[in-house]
């Protein structure tokens, strides 16, 4: 089983997340993962608190890898790099200070086209004229390893840059349709793109494209079991 770490985030592969772990619990498992190749479970939470809580996250998260631990007086800062998707199977809240899980691996069921020039070259908008990212390191971006992922791995690691609220973030990290995500991702940046421009409040209340139906409510999809 593995160790799993609740969070009110989206974990994504092929980005870094920062936490700051202060409470004994997290403390423990720190020491779990310095012997086990830092691998442990990351997902949003579905029920319960953040600190000081038994937060249940939803099924499908994301394998991290513990990439840094920085001491901090009686907390640490840890960083951790998302590795790929999975679906944990089975919640365990009593073997361990701290919750682990039973996971399959979670890959994509939709065949795909391949095409990503669109998406890069809106993205790349994005990043300068929505985030404020500087020309010189966009270009420097363009040269690196992750402009050049497949389209299935890149709409992942694109995700997280989305100013979008967690729900959709999640149906993203859900979906297993790699043209469904690319095509989600571009409506979201053009409606972003289209509010900076336009000198409009951005809003996203939902994704043009989420499929009818779809909301954050009390049960995700699949409902994680009771303790």
């Amino acid at each position: 089983m593995l160790p799993v770490f609740p969070l009110y985030v989206v974990p994504f592969p092929y980005h870094t997340v920062a936490v700051r772990l202060f409470e004994e619990r997290y403390k423990d498992m720190l020491v779990r993962l310095r012997t086990n190749d830092g691998i442990f479970a990351m997902g949003r939470i579905w029920r319960g608190q953040e600190i000081g809580g038994n937060a249940l996250p939803y099924r499908v998260g994301t394998i991290m890898r513990l990439q840094s631990v920085v001491a901090e007086g009686k907390s640490f800062r840890a960083e951790a790099l998302g590795l790929r998707r999975i679906r944990m199977t089975r919640f365990d809240s009593q073997s361990a200070p701290y919750l682990q899980a039973e996971y399959d691996e979670y890959p994509d069921l939709v065949g795909h086209d391949g095409r990503t020039e669109e998406l890069l070259s809106i993205w790349e908008h994005y990043l300068q004229e929505v985030l404020g990212i500087p020309p010189a390191s966009i270009s420097e971006w363009k040269d690196s390893s992750l402009f050049k992922l497949p389209l299935p791995e890149l709409t992942l690691a694109i995700s997280p840059f989305l100013r979008v609220p967690y729900p959709n973030l999640q149906f993203l990290l859900e979906s297993r349709d790699p043209g469904q995500r690319r095509d989600s991702i571009i409506k979201a940046m053009i409606k972003s793109l289209e509010a900076i421009r336009n000198g409009t409040p951005e809003t996203h209340s939902e994704f043009p494209d989420f499929p009818e139906g779809f909301q954050e409510s009390e049960e995700p999809s699949p409902k994680p079991p009771e303790d």
